[in-house]
């Protein structure tokens, strides 16, 4: 038994092992469940405040905190510069952009349940100025520091610490998918698991992922709020494929100055 125990918690005291890492996402998954179900009997706001402030991000402080684990490394939240933010704030929209193409393209596959569609129409809409309000602050804002402090913070960089960054960034991007509960978007999170992923390497700080993430959200419900689809019907066949190959140039020209910005300092993905 303790052999075992010292399997699970042994590291090198500033960072989760590999399978410490799991556990916590085990116990995550599990703390959801109550979560979920609150949400099921009609206590939407409090079945997501529950599973933010409870599970996604006490997990990883309390573990943290109780095996001394280094929160500077593990929580690393410091200000890249604004000319930086603002660089990777118009990457994310342009990504959003892609995402949109890529999950109607989806849907032609693995359509989404009327049902659930519903679902996530009525958890996003927006009819009143409180009811903005409300869902910006829960919807993005809170999700976007707690996923990305448990997800890229304390799953990725400890991952990374072993496995490198690539594989780490595949890794955490692959649970980021898994507990967000959908099986017809799993593809669609691991890929933006996988962008934000990117962008905490990159960067080295959580801010990034924290605004990419909240960003991202934000996006979802402005769309939803306006009606506004993608692909767009108007207009010739060819306006989509200048706005995906406007969108694809754009992310690789607004990273490109970002590197020339920091002088090619940008973290290595070995």
């Amino acid at each position: 038994m303790n052999k075992f125990v010292k399997m699970i918690f042994e590291g090198d005291g500033e960072v989760a092992p590999p399978q410490l890492v799991f556990l916590s996402v085990t116990i995550v998954a599990l703390l959801q469940f109550p979560a979920y179900f609150m949400m099921r009997s009609g206590w939407m706001m409090s079945g997501i405040l529950s599973n933010q402030l409870i599970a996604i991000l006490g997990v990883p402080l309390l573990l943290i905190w109780l095996l001394k684990l280094k929160k500077k490394r593990l929580i690393a939240i410091a200000w890249p510069g604004l000319l930086s933010m603002l660089l990777f704030v118009f990457i994310t929209l342009s990504a959003d952009i892609l995402m949109e193409y890529l999950t109607s393209f989806s849907e032609s596959f693995i359509p989404l349940p009327d049902n659930v569609r519903r679902a996530i129409q009525d958890l996003i809409a927006i009819d009143s100025a409180d009811s903005l309000v409300v869902k910006i602050s829960l919807l993005c804002v809170l999700p976007a520091i707690c996923e990305e402090i448990f997800f890229r913070g304390y799953c990725q960089t400890s991952l990374a610490a072993r496995w490198g960054n690539i594989p780490a960034i595949m890794a955490s991007a692959l649970i980021f998918a898994m507990l967000h509960g959908n099986p017809w978007y799993i593809h669609l999170y691991f890929i933006l698991g996988v962008f934000l992923g990117w962008t905490y390497a990159v960067t080295g700080t959580l801010a990034v992922p924290i605004a990419c993430h909240m960003i991202n959200n934000i996006w979802t419900i402005a769309i939803n709020h306006y009606k506004i689809e993608f692909p767009i019907h108007q207009g010739s066949g060819v306006t989509n494929y200048v706005i995906i190959a406007g969108c694809i140039l754009s992310v690789l020209a607004l990273f490109r100055i970002y590197k020339i910005y920091n002088n090619n300092r940008v973290l290595d993905l070995p």
